[in-house]
């Protein structure tokens, strides 16, 4: 694969709950494969935490759509 970039979305879901939040964060894959452009849709998922240098991230997960 070369030439590829991430392309983020707004969040569809956004939810604070004191330290905590989680984000779902759509996303869109460009680059080349084999020298054939793609294009993969899919979906980032955040857990956060506030700590006193602010949201850090405490785990990801990425899901093709």
């Amino acid at each position: 694969m070369t030439d590829t970039r991430v392309v983020l979305s707004a969040p569809t879901t956004n939810m604070i709950d004191g330290e905590y939040a989680y984000e779902v964060v759509p996303n869109v894959t460009y680059g080349k494969a084999d020298g054939k452009p793609f294009a993969d849709k899919g979906i980032f998922t955040f857990t956060l935490i506030k700590t006193a240098k602010g949201w850090r991230i405490a785990s990801w997960a990425f899901a093709e759509q």
